[in-house]
């Protein structure tokens, strides 16, 4: 995961264009990602799927501060620290709702129920829901982009290959 994003990072760094693109196609592969990790029968896909997280999910947070970047007019550190903000607050509160979805399934009579009839344990069938669960926050940044690239089409696009 860490190394994938890392290199994805670097290769943008040196050949990337159209962060609109980029980051858009790392929204929709992060669900798809998220949906194979939850829904696969298969531990090794299931980990794989995971590991392809990090190329989806890697321009994310860079391509976002080069979003603000091409579509404000001097952003300013206001910008910067608004963004660093809500950042944290994602970074802090989406793994902990995580945890909750994940216990709470796996001690829940309907994840037992589900975990005897799929062979599994309550722990890997609350695991398989808190994954399905992450799905719902690319979903709605991709939302939130399209809205953004609608919003901004007639000031930035035109004017700059996004």
């Amino acid at each position: 995961f860490a190394i994938l994003l890392g290199a994805v990072r670097t290769w943008y760094g040196k050949y990337g264009k159209n962060i609109y693109s980029v980051l858009l196609f790392g929204m929709f592969g992060s669900v798809v990602c998220y949906l194979v990790a939850g829904l696969s029968p298969s531990s090794i896909l299931s980990t794989v799927a995971c590991v392809l997280t990090g190329v989806c999910t890697s321009m994310l947070w860079p391509g976002t501060l080069i979003f603000m970047e091409e579509v404000t007019p001097a952003p300013g550190v206001a910008a910067y620290a608004l963004l660093a903000a809500g950042g944290d607050f994602g970074a802090s509160i989406a793994p902990q709702m995580l945890g909750i979805v994940v216990d709470t399934v796996a001690e829940s009579e309907w994840g037992l129920s589900l975990a005897q009839t799929l062979s599994l344990t309550g722990e890997q069938v609350g695991m398989k829901v808190g994954m399905l669960t992450a799905a719902i926050f690319p979903i709605i940044g991709a939302i939130l982009l399209l809205f953004m690239g609608r919003y901004f089409k007639k000031s930035v696009f035109t004017k700059k290959s996004v």
